[in-house]
């Protein structure tokens, strides 16, 4: 069975009108606390509908949307989207957004010709595999983007060839974002340049979870960074917020906030969180000795995130939002901007009718997803906070900014922006290093890692001087004694 756009011809005075129908089904879980909650993306998505219509994009053309609650079930999101394919009810998925899912769904998506457009799987570096995901076009992260400004923005710019990549695993999830993002970058940097020594600079440290378990993660966490002192004093590091508590707390501990060592954090969860924010030292359910360590151990810390949209245009966009979440009585959106998930479907939905104006444009078949991606990738449109851009291999072309601590005002700022666009990073502010540090900390020790580069190297001629002086003792001892003796 294949699945083709449904279409009405009617004839009105000796006219022909030809009436094509799309079909869009939409997976997402209805729970609440989710960014991507189904109540939260729906009026974005009648809002793209109707720009749709505005921008005159499918003319004479319906558009009916669909929903499929996955309840966040990597089992249930598939069958629906089964169900959606047997029962013609789809040309499009949005979603769903988590990994599991998603990669079932566009794993099936080349064999019913039916494209996917989803936020979710950016940071998976399998889903690169264009051979294996075919029509599967990301929104909002891709890995490759996100590797490419660490490895080829920030290490150079600081001028560190020697890190240690440390990720946590959730024993809970086959393969956990971090795991698989920080195993891509790891391998990015060892191949950064062609120099058998520059493959050796990349340590790759993954330890595995289990949050039931507290005390062995405080041991695991220990570990690690004795292991890490070792080999590096650059280190990149991907796990849960709370967690990278207790490892700076932990690095306390071990005398790791020094100036010496620098802690980047990449901070792929930002966006699950409900205002968008930050690391913030200071909690009100620990001592007070607690707090004023973790805030000492911030300073070494520099955060990489994505980037929050700050642009009047997406204010405005913001606005319709919530606007159409009053029309259609929804009341789950109170933010002053909405989450970047909801704005990703709002373009998606923009991005598929491009793609289908495009492919009717040229004859080409529109019940055929293959020929419908072929013009949705590559290209750029106008969408929720400005350009939209899509790579050739379907991916996005997002942006990302460096924060660091401000020892004024206690908070994490913005001190660098990596421009997707043009692969450029630009420097905003000073970065405040550990007491006022004028200089970049050294990813090598001036000493080198076990001190060996310190040691003074031994007198070749001193076993001879040794020899020399004992032989020069005895002649005189026996001289002496000859002496004495005749």
């Amino acid at each position: 069975m294949t699945t083709s756009l449904f279409i009405l011809i009617f004839s009105f005075n000796n006219i022909v009108w030809i009436i094509y129908g799309v079909r869009i089904a939409v997976l997402l879980p209805t729970d609440l606390t989710s960014p991507y909650a189904m109540v939260k993306v729906k009026p974005a998505i009648d809002l793209a509908v109707k720009e749709v219509t505005n921008r005159q994009l499918l003319i004479n053309q319906t558009i009916q949307v669909r929903y499929g609650d996955t309840n966040n079930s990597y089992i249930l999101g598939p069958l629906i989207a089964i169900d959606f394919y047997a029962k013609q009810q789809a040309d499009v998925f949005l979603g769903p957004v988590d990994g599991p899912g998603l990669a079932a769904v566009a794993r099936y998506s080349p064999h019913w010709k039916i494209p996917v457009i989803s936020p979710g799987g950016g940071f998976n570096y399998h889903f690169d595999n264009k051979k294996e995901y075919q029509l599967l076009t990301r929104m909002l992260h891709s890995s490759k983007t996100i590797v490419r400004f660490i490895s080829r923005n920030i290490l150079p710019h600081f001028n560190w060839t020697v890190v240690r990549i440390i990720a946590e695993r959730n024993i809970a999830e086959a393969q956990s974002e971090c795991y698989m993002l920080m195993g891509a970058l790891c391998r990015a940097v060892k191949n950064s340049s062609a120099s058998a020594e520059m493959k050796e600079t990349c340590s790759h440290s993954i330890f595995d979870i289990d949050y039931k378990l507290r005390n062995e993660t405080r041991e695991k966490l220990n570990k690690t960074l004795k292991d890490a002192k070792k080999e590096a004093r650059i280190l990149l590091t991907c796990m849960d917020s709370n967690l990278f508590r207790e490892f700076m707390l932990t690095a306390h501990s071990l005398d790791m906030i020094n100036g010496e060592y620098v802690f980047i954090y990449l901070d792929i969860f930002r966006l699950l969180r409900k205002d968008l924010s930050l690391l913030n030292w200071k909690r009100s359910d620990v001592s007070e000795t607690e707090n004023k360590k973790i805030r000492r151990a911030f300073e070494t810390v520099l955060i990489i995130g994505f980037k929050e949209p700050d642009t009047d245009k997406y204010q405005r966009f913001s606005d319709k939002v919530f606007e159409q979440t009053t029309i259609t009585n929804q009341s789950s959106l109170s933010n002053k901007l909405v989450n970047p998930y909801v704005a990703t479907f709002y373009d998606a939905v923009l991005l598929y009718a491009y793609g289908l104006n495009r492919t009717i444009a040229t004859h080409g078949n529109a019940s055929d997803g293959f020929s419908v991606v072929k013009n949705m990738w590559n290209s750029s449109f106008e969408g929720s906070n400005g350009i939209v851009q899509i790579s050739e291999t379907g991916d996005p072309v997002s942006d990302y900014s460096l924060f660091d601590l401000d020892p004024d005002t206690d908070e994490f700022l913005e001190v660098g922006t990596y421009f997707g666009v043009n692969s450029t990073f630009v420097s905003l502010r000073e970065i405040y290093w550990i007491d006022k540090l004028t200089k970049t900390p050294n990813d090598i020790p001036f000493c080198g890692f076990d001190g060996s580069r310190c040691i003074q190297p031994k007198n070749p001629f001193l076993a001879w001087i040794y020899f020399t002086a004992i032989v020069s003792l005895l002649v005189i001892v026996l001289t002496l004694l000859a002496t004495w003796y005749y």
